[in-house]
């Protein structure tokens, strides 16, 4: 469920927010290092992708623990930062995860520094 329509029947706001679905963001991704990746939003919790192949975005470093962050590929291979400093899956700090196009992956902040990733299925041939 949405969270606006959570709100409407009178949940509070910081609860829809955190629990309801929060809608789906198209995203640009841009660069080719974490220096000048397209840097998502803290609410940019659903992102839909679009590039060339060598772009990346860059997940909040205001992210809340344990808040899954889904990514889906539209256009093209995706990179996918951690914020600076920090590292996905215990690799070296500010190394991206790729996401192949037309598929997706759910990213999760577990400490100041660390983050773990869910990666898509390979569609079906």
């Amino acid at each position: 469920m949405r969270a606006k329509d959570m709100m409407g029947v009178g949940m509070a706001a910081e609860f829809a927010i955190r629990e309801g679905f929060p809608g789906v963001s198209t995203v640009t991704a841009a660069g080719t290092t974490a220096g000048d990746a397209t840097a998502l939003l803290k609410e940019q919790r659903v992102v839909e992708c679009t590039g060339s192949g060598s772009d990346g975005i860059i997940l909040p470093s205001t992210a809340e623990l344990m808040v899954p962050y889904i990514v889906y590929a539209k256009t093209g291979t995706l990179k996918v930062y951690p914020p600076t400093g920090a590292s996905i899956n215990a690799d070296t700090a500010d190394q991206s995860q790729t996401i192949a196009v037309n598929l997706a992956a759910m990213f999760f902040r577990t400490s100041s520094l660390a983050w773990i990733s869910i990666c898509g299925a390979v569609p079906p041939a």
